[in-house]
Parts: C-alpha cells; sequence; structure tokens
C-alpha cells in the first residue's frame, strides 16, 4: 500500500479543552493528523463552528449536554432548511451567535428581533418562567413581515452573562388571515347596524340599495376584491340569481348558472355541494366560468 501524501492528511481540527491543559500525548497525535486550533470556552466554540472550517471537533473535556454549542448550531442548520431562525441572545449584550436565516436579515430587522427577545428575556427572568413568546413587525426587500419569537434559558457555564436561545418563526401569513378573518367579522356587525328609524322609512329598493353600498364598499376597503359577484339560490329555479356585483361585465353578471355539481362552474359546485372552493389561479381550473376579461 503506497503511503497517502502528507498534504492529503491535514486537516482543520478544532480541540475544545477544559480549564485543565490536554493531554500532550493527545496533542500530539492530533498534530500529525492536521493543523489544530484550540478553544475553552463556549463563546470561542460558538464562532469556531459558526466559521465552518473546521474538518474535526475533539472534546477533551466533560460535556454538559444542555450547553452544547456543537448541538446549537446543527440545530441551527436543521432549522434553517425548515425556514426558521435560531440564535443565541446574551441579556446584556444582544445575539452571540444566529443562524444563516436570521444572519441574512437586514440590520434593523435583526435589531427588532433582538430588542424583542431580550423583552422575553427580561420577564423570564423576573418571573422564572421555563419560556416566553412575543411577536415583532419588521422590513425586509420593502414587505412587512410578523415574527413569532419564543426565548428560552440556555445553560452555559463558562460564560458569566445570562444567555437564551431564541426561534424564530414567520407568521406574515398568519396574521394575513387573521386580519382577513377580523375584516370580514367587523363587515358583518356593520351590515346588521342599521338605524331602524331611517331604514323603516325607506322603500324596498331603497333599503336594498343601502345594503348593496355597504357590501360593495367592505368587500373593496376590507377583503380588498375588486372583482366579486353574490348570488342568490332560487330553490324554485335552481338558478344562482347575481343581486350584487362589482367591477363585473353584464355579460359576467348574467350568467345563468345552477346549482348543480358539473357544468356549472365554481359558483355551481359550491352552491350544490355546501364546500368551498378556493382556486389559486383560474386559468388552470376546467370548473371556472370566464367571468373576467
Amino acid at each position: 500500500m503506497n503511503a497517502q501524501p502528507a498534504a492529503q492528511l491535514i486537516r482543520k481540527i478544532l480541540l475544545v479543552e477544559s480549564s485543565e491543559t490536554a493531554d500532550p500525548a493527545m496533542l500530539s497525535a492530533l498534530d500529525a493528523l492536521g493543523d489544530v486550533s484550540t478553544v475553552r470556552t463556549n463563546d470561542q466554540e460558538l464562532k469556531a463552528l459558526a466559521s465552518g472550517e473546521f474538518d474535526l471537533i475533539v472534546h477533551a473535556a466533560r460535556r454538559d449536554p444542555e450547553a452544547n454549542p456543537e448541538a446549537i448550531v446543527l440545530t441551527g442548520r436543521i432549522l434553517t432548511r425548515l425556514g426558521r431562525g435560531l440564535g443565541l441572545v446574551s441579556a446584556e449584550n444582544g445575539f452571540r451567535w444566529a443562524n444563516e436565516i436570521v444572519a441574512a436579515l437586514p440590520e434593523q430587522a435583526r435589531d427588532a428581533i433582538q430588542h424583542e427577545a431580550q423583552k422575553l428575556i427580561s420577564q423570564i427572568s423576573k418571573h422564572g418562567a421555563m419560556y416566553a413568546v412575543g411577536w415583532c413587525r419588521i422590513t425586509d426587500n420593502n414587505q412587512t413581515r410578523f415574527l413569532e419569537i419564543t426565548a428560552c434559558p440556555y445553560t452555559d457555564p463558562t460564560s458569566a452573562a445570562d444567555n437564551f436561545l431564541t426561534l424564530i418563526r414567520d407568521t406574515t401569513d398568519d396574521h394575513l388571515i387573521q386580519q382577513r378573518i377580523n375584516a370580514i367579522e367587523a363587515a358583518g356587525q356593520e351590515l346588521v347596524r342599521l338605524d331602524p328609524e331611517a331604514f323603516g322609512q325607506m322603500e324596498v329598493g331603497e333599503r336594498l340599495e343601502v345594503l348593496e353600498d355597504k357590501i360593495i364598499r367592505y368587500c373593496r376597503d376590507m377583503l380588498h376584491f375588486d372583482h366579486f359577484v353574490i348570488r342568490v339560490l332560487d330553490p324554485k329555479t335552481n338558478h344562482l340569481d347575481c343581486v350584487v356585483g362589482g367591477g363585473m361585465s353584464e355579460k359576467a353578471r348574467n350568467l345563468c348558472i345552477r346549482a348543480e355539481e358539473s357544468g356549472q362552474g365554481i359558483s355551481g359546485r359550491v352552491a350544490a355541494t355546501g364546500k368551498a372552493i378556493i382556486v389559486g389561479d383560474v386559468r388552470n381550473e376546467p370548473l371556472y366560468l370566464p367571468g373576467l376579461e
């Protein structure tokens, strides 16, 4: 067997020592394997691991499994693939380490996360809680995003500062859905909030106009619908008659649609089955009956 060239044996080795000097024989053996860098604190180990340049990590000291920087960095990489942020935040000095999700954010966004995390740390320290959850709003690429921040203590016997693991989850979609739900609820309450005296003096046609104006305004202002139509099922004919519409052509408003599962578009199937249908792109939806150019 031919000996492997010495250049191919060179490895970047990270040696994590305790406060005592490592065994000289082990140091000699590691020196023969590659380029050895030595650290003694979790702070130093975190920085070294975050660089990603080491091929081998050797622990010469007993490890506290709850305070293992190697585990934090590995977890951070896994969470990066899942689109989650992870950071280690000091109560006094802010971020000590963060995974790629957090590191890629603008400085202003990281500052907002850090500020919220330190508020949570204060709550945990004050009340002795196991964890605390908060929220913050950031601007990233001119888009507003809402983040859920969860903080919990991290045991670090080599550091005098209190350190906390901070999990960051993007809840923008959840927030927008809740906003829409709130808007729908507010619109529903406003629709039934009518002046009995004024409404009672109106003719039937005038009452319908008031309701139609309210519906159109809320669909546009609250739900941000530019094009919509409301149909009512006539049980005698099984037709879906258009009663209110906005941004629709006369042709679309006057489509003859029946409450049937096939051949009557999306509205016909919904009316027949009672089950909602959400379509991302009607151009790829075979049920769709053209209503917009």
